[in-house]
This record gives structure tokens, sequence and C-alpha cells, in this order.
């Protein structure tokens, strides 16, 4: 029984150490983007401010990247696209070989100790030494794929590739070294479903055309689309709303209102007001 708590409080040391290299800074005005294994992606509001958020808990099976609202160099979304297809099949690789390492690392090394003892040891960490490695090597051929316009940190990261507490998530550094540069408008655009991305960007357009003009937003995509997103009505989610907000698009079951987090009207969705 003792030898059980041991075992199990060491898989919870190594999980909680892993879990931790997901955490990363993010800018004020700064956006989160992150999804589970390859489901659809999910973008956070801008930050309020600066500070360290928990973006990419348990990679490979996790994914997260943070975006700056408006980098010093803006890389377009094209550019960024172009960026994923270059590093495609080395980061599924590399989720694969990190998943196996994550597994083996967190589980298979304190089971390895516990039957084996001091022999289970050494060959747990041979194996993880090679799966390390082999890790280190796709991630140089990933980084050296995405030129050297984005390889500042590159060194650091292949070193990461080799510790076990950070080299399942090599994948995801390879992620965060292909969104360098890119603002959170154009990662959006990329990352997220187009209806999910009107949605997401509608109320940044909508402070654009009424508030104040936001330079990244316009040079991502353009005055004529913004003003194509605020003319027209979102996607109707709930079948029975009759209105939305035309600022952040949340439903209504009335017109006769105004959006409590917006202040402003809500307008009739086109089928209801004819």
């Amino acid at each position: 029984m003792a030898l059980g708590l041991v075992d199990g409080g060491l898989v919870l040391t190594f999980g909680a150490l892993v879990a931790a290299d997901g955490l990363a800074r993010v800018p004020a005005r700064g956006v989160v983007f992150g999804r589970t294994s390859f489901g659809a992606w999910r973008a956070a509001q801008p930050a309020t401010r600066a500070g360290l958020r928990l973006t990419a808990p348990l990679a490979p099976f996790t994914s997260g990247i943070v975006a700056p609202w408006a980098p010093a160099t803006i890389v377009s979304a094209a550019e960024f696209t172009d960026r994923l297809s270059r590093t495609d099949g080395a980061r599924r690789m590399l989720a694969v070989l990190g998943g196996l390492q994550l597994i083996g690392f967190v589980v298979g090394l304190p089971a390895a100790v516990a039957y084996w003892s001091g022999a289970g040891l050494i060959a747990a960490l041979v194996v993880n030494l090679v799966i390390s490695m082999a890790i280190a090597a796709v991630a140089r051929g990933a980084m050296r794929r995405l030129g050297p316009s984005v390889g500042d940190g590159a060194g650091a990261r292949l070193l990461r590739a080799l510790s076990p507490f950070s080299a399942a998530a090599a994948s995801n550094d390879v992620l965060r070294a292909a969104a360098t540069h890119v603002p959170a408008v154009a990662a959006a655009r990329v990352l997220l479903p187009a209806a999910t991305f009107a949605r997401w960007v509608r109320p940044f357009a909508w402070d654009h055309v009424r508030v104040s003009a936001d330079p990244v937003l316009s040079a991502c995509v353009g005055e004529d689309e913004i003003a194509r997103w605020i003319a027209s009505a979102p996607e109707r989610i709930d079948a029975t709303a009759l209105g939305y907000c035309p600022r952040c698009a949340a439903e209504f079951a009335t017109v006769a209102a105004e959006c409590p987090g917006c202040g402003v009207a809500v307008s009739a969705f086109d089928e209801v007001s004819r």
C-alpha cells in the first residue's frame, strides 16, 4: 500500500511538472488559442493585462498558442497558413512521439521503478532518452523548414526537446514558432471555422467602425469585409431568438431590448423584420 502511494505521488508530481510546461506569458491584448487533440480551435477574448496563462497543459494532447494583437512585425494570414502547411507532417509526428514520451515518463517510469527497482529506472530513462532524441531531430527539421525569419530561440527549443519534462510539447513548440509575429486577428482567421471567426471578430469590427479605427484589424481583413460584417446579421445559433446585438452577436428572445454587455440596441434578424 505504501509503495502504491509513492507511485501515485510520482505520477501526480511528474504530471504536474509536464502540465506546468504549458504556462506562457500573454501580453496585454494578447489572445490565447487552444484545442484538444486535433479538434476545433477555440479563441479567448484579448487579455486585459499581461500575465501567465496555462495555454497547453499536457501537450501534445492539447495545443495552445499566444498571438499578440499588434506585433511589431505583422505576418499575414497567408504566410501563417504556409508555415502551418510546411510543418504539418512534422507536427503530427511530434504529437505521436510526444504522446509516447509523455505516457512513458509520467506513467511508465514510476511503474518501472515500482516493479523492477533500479534496473527499471535505468531502462525507463534509456527509452525516454531515445524518444527525446528522436523528438529533437524531428523538431530541428521542422524549425529549419520555418526558415531563419522565425529562427529566434530555435536552439533553446531544441534543448527543451531533450528535457523529459518538455519533450512532449515539441509539437506545440513548433506551432508557437509558426505563429511568430502573427497578429491575433490573422491567427483567428486561419485557425477558427469561418462562422466562429465571424462571431469572434465582430465586436472588434464594430469598435473599429463606431469607436476607434484599428489599423491592425484593417490590415488583416480589409475595410470592405469589415463593412460587410457590420451590415449583415450573424449566423443565428438559437432558432427561437428574434434579435441579436449588432456588436457582439449575442442573441435575444425580443428585439425590444439593449445588450447588457455592450449597451447597444438589439437588432431583429432579417426574417423577423420582414
